[in-house]
């Protein structure tokens, strides 16, 4: 069994805010401990993340950008895929990278950066897809995956840091930007 963690901008803090798609609204639901998984003795029971690996998306064809994002220039003479593996790579075992359209220019851009790669060969499907080949590429010892978007550069180690604890409590943690 494997600990969700979806990485993105920030993490609001402790406890989850469900925001409604349609309305806006948001809902808090503050931790409380009280309602965390408990063994058959009482004791409280934590996620163990001793082997976390990271699923990079970068398999979307960029349609409305025009031009695939992953592939863009970035100061310092990286792309944004060669960045977001950077970012993420001290704070995980392994990054996977699914790429699916332009494989090669993606994929050996990431591989630079020590990413291992797989494919999404049912690109046009969507988003679930490949996190599906990124799933089915986990190696045996992961206790714990990262899910990441290839094209959000400037997420910082601070937030990924922010995020991996906040997943020491819960089972699935989804930061929010506010």
């Amino acid at each position: 069994m494997y600990t969700v963690i979806w990485a993105a901008t920030t993490s609001s803090g402790p406890g989850l805010r469900d925001v409604s798609p349609e309305s806006g609204a948001a809902t808090d639901y503050p931790h409380d401990a009280s309602k965390q998984p408990h063994d058959a003795k009482g004791m409280e029971l934590k996620s163990t993340l001793q082997h976390v690996e990271a699923v990079v998306l970068a398999a979307g064809r960029s349609r409305r950008m025009g031009r695939p994002k992953q592939l863009l220039p970035l100061p310092g003479g990286t792309s944004v895929i060669e960045r977001v593996v950077s970012n993420v790579a001290p704070h995980v075992e392994r990054v996977i990278v699914v790429v699916g359209h332009l494989p090669g220019q993606v994929g050996a851009l990431a591989a630079r950066r020590g990413a291992d790669i797989a494919v999404n060969s049912d690109v046009d499907l969507g988003m679930l897809a490949s996190v599906q080949s990124g799933i089915r590429s986990l190696s045996a010892q992961a206790t714990g995956v990262l899910l990441c978007l290839g094209d959000q550069p400037e997420v910082e180690g601070t937030s990924i840091a922010q995020v991996l604890q906040a997943a020491n409590t819960y089972d699935i943690v989804i930061p929010t930007y506010h």
